[in-house]
Formats: C-alpha cells, sequence, structure tokens
C-alpha cells in the first residue's frame, strides 16, 4: 500500500513539472546520444580490426630458382607458422584477375606473367600482434630462395593506433556525459525539492521516514534517465539507417546499445537524485 502511495506521488512530482521533466529528459538523451554514437563506431572498428587480424598471413616472394619444398619445411618449423601453401605464378595471376573483376581485361595486354610464384604463411593467432608478426617476417625473408616478404603489419599498427584514439574518446565523452547527466538530473530534483518543503515537512511531522520522503524523487529521477536514453537509442537508430545505406559493412548490435543506454541512463538518473537529496534533506 505504501509502495503504490509512493509510486503516485513520483508521478505527481513529474506531472506538475512537466517542462522541466521533459528538458532534463531531452539533455539526457542529448549526452547519451553523443557517447552511444561513438560505441557504435568503437565496436565497429574493433570488428574492422578482427577481420583483418583474422585475415593476416605472410606472403614469401620467391625467387626463380628457389626450391619450394625446401624453403616450405624450413617456414614450417618455424614458431608461430600453422600452415604453408605454395602459390605458382599462373594461379597468382589467376587470382589477380579475380580480384580486378570487371577490370581483369587489362591483364591480356601483357606479353608474359609478371608475377611471381610465392608462399602463403598462415599465422598462428598469438602471433598476429605487431611485433611478433615482424619477428617472424623478418626470419621467413633471411631464408635463401626468398626475393620479398609482405605482411600487412603496419596496417595493423595503424588500426591498434586508431582504437586507442578512440578509446581515449569513449572515455573522455563517458566522463563529460556522466557529469552532464548527474548535474542536470540532480538540479531538477532539487528544484522539486524545494517547490515541495511544506509538503515534505508534514509528511515528516505525520510520521514519514527518511526512506519514504526520498522515494518519489529516486523514482522521478529513474524514468528521466530512463526516457533519456530511449530517445537517444531511437536516435542513434535513425541517424544508423541513414549512415548504413552509404557504408553498408557498419554494423549495429541493437540489443546491447539498447540494455546500454536503458542501464547507464536509469543509474545516472538515479545517481543524480542522490546527490540532489544528499544536498537537501540532511
Amino acid at each position: 500500500m505504501a509502495f503504490k502511495f509512493l509510486s503516485q506521488e513520483a508521478f505527481k512530482n513529474i506531472t506538475r513539472n512537466k517542462s522541466s521533466f521533459f528538458l532534463s529528459s531531452g539533455v539526457s538523451a542529448a549526452c547519451l546520444l553523443l557517447f552511444t554514437i561513438f560505441l557504435v563506431l568503437t565496436i565497429n572498428v574493433y570488428r574492422i580490426k578482427n577481420t583483418v587480424e583474422d585475415r593476416i598471413e605472410i606472403s614469401a616472394f620467391l625467387t626463380d630458382n628457389a626450391n619450394q619444398i625446401e624453403l616450405t619445411d624450413k617456414i614450417m618449423q618455424l614458431d608461430g607458422v600453422k600452415q604453408v601453401q605454395y602459390i605458382s605464378k599462373d594461379d597468382a595471376l589467376k587470382e589477380l584477375r579475380i580480384d580486378l573483376g570487371e577490370n581483369s581485361n587489362i591483364l591480356d595486354i601483357l606479353q608474359r606473367n609478371p608475377l611471381p610464384a610465392s608462399l602463403r604463411v598462415k599465422i598462428n593467432p598469438d602471433y598476429k600482434l605487431p611485433t611478433k608478426l615482424g619477428e617472424l617476417e623478418q626470419k621467413i625473408s633471411l631464408l635463401k630462395g626468398i626475393r620479398e616478404t609482405w605482411s600487412g603489419k603496419d596496417i595493423i599498427v595503424r588500426l591498434h593506433n586508431i582504437i586507442s584514439v578512440v578509446a581515449g574518446f569513449d572515455i573522455g565523452i563517458l566522463f563529460i556525459v556522466f557529469i552532464s547527466v548527474i548535474f542536470i538530473v540532480s538540479r531538477t530534483v532539487e528544484a522539486t525539492i524545494l517547490a515541495r518543503a511544506r509538503e515534505i515537512e508534514i509528511m515528516k511531522l505525520v510520521g514519514a521516514t527518511s526512506a519514504m520522503v526520498k522515494f518519489p524523487f529516486y523514482v522521478e529521477g529513474f524514468f528521466q534517465g530512463l526516457l533519456g536514453s530511449i530517445v537517444s537509442f531511437l536516435i542513434t537508430v535513425i541517424i544508423f539507417y541513414f549512415i548504413s545505406s552509404f557504408v553498408p559493412f557498419l554494423q549495429m548490435p541493437y540489443l546491447l546499445i539498447l540494455v546500454f543506454n536503458i542501464f547507464w541512463g536509469s543509474i545516472l538518473g538515479i545517481g543524480g537524485s542522490y546527490i540532489a537529496l544528499s544536498r537537501i534533506l540532511k
């Protein structure tokens, strides 16, 4: 019965201060939207990094007189090597035609096949870090019969640098969002408390406990954060829908983003209420 009464009081607070409630929720939504967009960006950067790492391999291009069987045996003995596949000159040309697609007819003007034979070296997952990959590539390049090697480790280094920058932005924006939402909600709840100071005093005089007095304001803060999180999620979905039509490889884990928004929006809303109550209701 008490819970029902306190819940009704909470919704009375919201209806009495509609403008400040929705304004606070709107600011919370804007703050959460900013972080949600960066979160989706971070998820996609990590996904691209994992995709690139899954495809990492070392291409060892052979000299014309190289003994590919002997080289294969030597490379297989190196730590971190999972598999070695021989690619002949003709196979390399066929793969290039497939990669070129509709433009493959430009290869018809060639008098001879200019592509070298190569060994495609598959790497164990724990050797796909830039440092270990570079060391393994160097060992292979020193073998007799190897003309040149390529692993794409520079791309991995750049991706790691991008992820570091994006993660830094995420942390900074999360801090800004945390402070902003807490501040906005606490100010709104403070205004509500001051407007109902007389009612609160009467409740205390008739025996209402501190928890009973504070409960409606926690509910108000919770719904401010909840509404802001749902609005930010919906706007993010709309933005993603339009961007994905131009950048189709982007992905958005809808359920994860929704749960994240609701969780943080609710927690920050309650946190703002707690700060306001701690300052005014001693």
